[in-house]
């Protein structure tokens, strides 16, 4: 995607829905409590997608 630094994930998502073509453009009209959970689910910074993966699927 054309970074110098490395990007957060936010970053990465909020220049993909910047840009025409991006796979979820269809997130631009989708309010934030229809995306994310209530409590908040959080894991380390240096948690492995793999971690991260099975917490989310244990918190569906």
């Amino acid at each position: 995607m054309g970074f110098d630094i490395q990007p957060s994930f936010m970053g990465v998502i909020s220049r993909c829905l910047n840009t025409s073509g991006c796979m979820v453009s269809g997130l631009k009209n989708i309010s934030l409590s229809d995306l994310v959970s209530s409590p908040a689910v959080t894991v380390l910074e240096d948690a492995s997608v793999s971690e991260v993966s099975s917490i989310l699927l244990k918190n569906q």
